[in-house]
């Protein structure tokens, strides 16, 4: 019979860890890496939470701004919104005298868009209103179809601004 040299089995030893240095220390830094990723990761997870609102909702404004935002132009928005769905309302029932929209009315909303400190409503507010004109110029050129799909977007924003302002708690 012949014996053969077996190899050993498992872990080659570094030859510089005769003391069992190397292999600790290598096994202490990474685990040294993993903490510092988990708390870099749990602060910035903790700053983006206090950048939102208890809901999760992004705060573009501090929400004293927003309130007094809404004490100030909320109602002009308001009442440009019924105004828009009044009119709306008589171009797709077909009246051709339609009549203009009140300039102040109109003067006043964009104000409100205009000022409004948070990024987001603003936005749905500016859709919004592009939606609700282009909705009565449809339905007073007779083209139906459009006017109803300028109406459904003029409806989606006025819902998302509503939302908006619910998830601000403003209003």
């Amino acid at each position: 019979m012949r014996f053969t040299r077996q190899k050993p089995i498992g872990m080659t030893v570094f030859a510089a860890d005769m003391g069992g240095v190397v292999i600790p220390s290598a096994i202490m830094a990474f685990n040294t890496v993993v903490i510092l990723a988990v708390v870099v990761v749990h602060r910035r997870r903790t700053r983006s939470v206090e950048e939102t609102d208890p809901a999760g909702t992004e705060l573009d404004a501090a929400p004293a701004e927003l309130e007094r935002w809404q004490r100030l132009h909320g109602h002009a928005v308001d009442a440009w919104m019924r105004d828009r769905e009044r009119l709306i309302g008589a171009a797709r029932a077909g009246e051709r005298s339609v009549e203009e929209p009140d300039p102040m009315l109109l003067a006043r909303a964009d104000e409100a868009v205009a000022t409004c400190p948070d990024d987001q409503l603003r936005s749905s507010l500016t859709s919004m209103r592009a939606g609700g004109e282009a909705a009565v110029i449809a339905f007073g050129r007779g083209r139906a179809g459009d006017g109803e799909e300028a109406f459904a977007a003029f409806q989606r924003h006025r819902d998302a601004c509503a939302a908006r302002m619910r998830a601000l708690r403003v209003g």
